[in-house]
């Protein structure tokens, strides 16, 4: 015991790598400390320096670990920094295997068993892991770029900070997924169940995840620019400063939702429904609303300039301090709608006349 504490203090001494990885970053809750205890220099682990995730020796010097397949199958555990680039690992069992840090790109990894798996900080640039078993897997870190995960098991999966641009996540079991602070850009959840996922602070523009289920999710501080929603559900969901600007709701189910100063310029929420949805301060600013469903939305100073609300169903809203300059009213249900105090203009397209609108608290500017 005393040689092996003596190694490591050497190894710190040698190696500042070693040394700098001990320090406090954000991703030190799921980094496993290198052991450079091994006598051979050639034997490369998992490093992070500043935020960059690399496997080093000893010496600091950046490579990775020849490992074959038969022997990593029959210990799993022997998987760190392992070279497994384009490899052929179709359907194989690597259940709780230690992958941080390995070179996985490319490789075929249709139907795998990767369940409880360890692959923080791995490459997999643009690998197939169609109808992978990902459940439980640790992918916090790992760059999983053009991937293909589609039809996966990704349930209570942890994938913090990964990179997961354009990767393919379609039709996938991702209940109570950890995509905390991840790359999704451009990636693909059609069809895919995000039940309670935590999606917050995260990148997701012009990413599609027509007809998903984000029942209960946490999608909170995230960009969803340009992003398709069409026919999700996003029912509870909560969705506090979001910026879903040009991002399209078509029929999407937004019931009991907060979306507390989310920012939805321009979005096409035609048919969506949104009733008891918490609105207070959000932004829809040429917005289409037409047929929306808001029933007893909360709108307290919600902005609706030049926003599309025709036919749309704001009975029992509560919608005191709305602004409605410009917006087209024509045919909507305001029923019970609470108008105190909100605005509007001669070019806004009332239901009823500027009479009862004076009767209702509402507010002509110029």
């Amino acid at each position: 015991m005393k040689l092996m504490a003596k190694l490591i203090v050497m190894a710190s001494l040698v190696n500042p790598v070693f040394a700098a990885e001990t320090q406090s970053a954000d991703s030190t809750e799921v980094f496993k400390k290198a052991d450079f205890s091994s006598k051979s220099d050639k034997i490369y682990h998992l490093t992070v320096v500043e935020g960059k995730f690399a496997c080093r020796n000893m010496e600091g010097v950046e490579g990775y670990n020849d490992i074959s397949i038969a022997d990593l199958t029959k210990n799993p555990k022997s998987g760190e920094c392992a070279d497994l680039k384009g490899a052929s690992l179709t359907r194989i069992n690597l259940r709780g295997a230690d992958l941080t840090g390995a070179n996985l790109s490319k490789a075929d990894m249709e139907g795998i068993n990767l369940s409880l798996a360890n692959l923080n900080g791995a490459k997999i640039k643009s690998a197939n892991l169609k109808g992978a078993d990902l459940y439980n897997a640790n992918m916090s870190d790992a760059d999983m770029r053009n991937s293909d995960l589609s039809e996966s098991n990704l349930n209570n999966a942890d994938m913090r900070r990964a990179t997961l641009y354009k990767a393919n996540l379609s039709e996938s079991d991702m209940k109570d997924i950890d995509l905390y602070k991840t790359n999704l850009y451009g990636a693909d959840m059609s069809g895919s169940d995000l039940y309670r996922a935590e999606l917050r602070n995260s990148d997701i523009r012009e990413a599609n995840l027509y007809k998903a289920n984000l029942r209960d999710a946490l999608m909170d501080y995230s960009d969803f620019r340009k992003s398709d929603f069409s026919k999700a559900n996003l029912a509870d969901a909560s969705m506090y400063r979001a910026d879903m600007r040009q991002s399209i709701l078509i029929k999407a189910n937004l019931n009991g939702a907060d979306l507390y100063e989310t920012n939805l310029k321009n979005a096409d929420l035609s048919m969506a429904k949104l009733s008891r949805a918490n609105l207070q301060y959000a932004d829809f600013t040429e917005a289409n609303l037409f047929s929306a469903d808001m029933h007893e939305a909360d709108m307290v100073e919600t902005n609706l300039k030049k926003a599309n609300l025709s036919m749309a169903n704001l009975n029992g809203a509560n919608l005191m301090y709305a602004d409605f300059t410009e917006a087209n009213l024509f045919g909507a249900d305001m029923r019970e709608a609470d108008l105190k105090y909100s605005k509007y203009n001669d070019k806004t397209h009332l239901p009823f006349s500027d009479e009862e609108a004076k009767k209702r608290g509402m507010i002509k500017v110029d």
